[in-house]
């Protein structure tokens, strides 16, 4: 009942809308990147991603770095990346790489010294000048226990984008079941105020419950979508099936 008189949305740091927004993402790829990059460390080179998403204008670091980073404007966004860096730049092997991937990922003090200083030596070897090394470093840093695995990145870029369609297609039954799984949130009472305050937004109502025209879970009723007995505390379908009977 306070979900149904309240109305009001979750508060959101809004991060990953605002990065959507200046980069305005046309396929999977710059929307996973999208996902992302709304991260500590990514973060700070939104303005650079956005601008290669909707001009394809790169700003070069280094060109063996351009070579791995193109595909995100030169922008360190997957762990991934790091891996390939290190072999394709620095000359490391796959093992030797992905340890340093791993060390950035834990962020463990003794590790990262290790880490760095084996990046110096390989950077060292393959002559490439120390502020690229540096500069590549810095954003390992940065990043440390925030990057995403790209198929993470994808796999939610894909999820964000069906969802997406079928909240602009079909918004009765995508709010119908997003209200349905709201029972499964720690705080199920918040998550439904959230749906309810978008719902009103696309001019849907969540109708008040009613022991003659709900069932036990929510429903559409004509333009709108019926509150369901089953999520009222107390309310049982042996309690129903009492009422019911009289």
């Amino acid at each position: 009942q306070q979900a149904f008189q309240s109305g009001q949305p979750m508060p959101e740091d809004g991060t990953t809308k605002e990065a959507v927004l200046k980069i305005g993402p046309k396929d999977i790829e710059s929307l996973s990147a999208s996902l992302a990059i709304s991260r500590p460390g990514s973060l700070a080179h939104l303005p650079t991603y956005a601008k290669y998403a909707r001009t394809g204008e790169l700003k070069p670091i280094y060109p063996a770095i351009d070579e791995v980073l193109s595909e995100t404007g030169n922008v360190l966004i997957y762990q991934e990346q790091i891996t390939r860096v290190c072999m394709e730049v620095f000359g490391m092997t796959s093992v030797a790489a992905d340890t340093i991937r791993y060390n950035v990922g834990k962020k463990k003090k003794e590790e990262m010294a290790k880490s760095e200083q084996t990046l110096l030596d390989q950077g060292k070897l393959f002559k490439v000048p120390a502020e690229i090394v540096k500069y590549f470093w810095d954003v390992c840093n940065a990043s440390a226990d925030y990057l995403f695995v790209k198929s993470h990145a994808v796999s939610y870029g894909y999820m964000t984008a069906v969802t997406a369609f079928l909240k602009a297609k079909v918004p009765q039954a995508f709010y119908l079941w997003m209200l349905k799984l709201s029972r499964e949130e720690p705080d199920a009472l918040q998550y439904m105020r959230a749906i309810i305050a978008e719902m009103r937004k696309v001019g849907i109502d969540l109708l008040q419950p009613d022991l003659i025209k709900s069932d036990m879970d929510f429903t559409i009723a004509g333009k709108d979508i019926r509150f369901g007995l089953g999520s009222i505390r107390g309310i049982s379908e042996m309690t129903l099936a009492k009422l019911s009977s009289f």
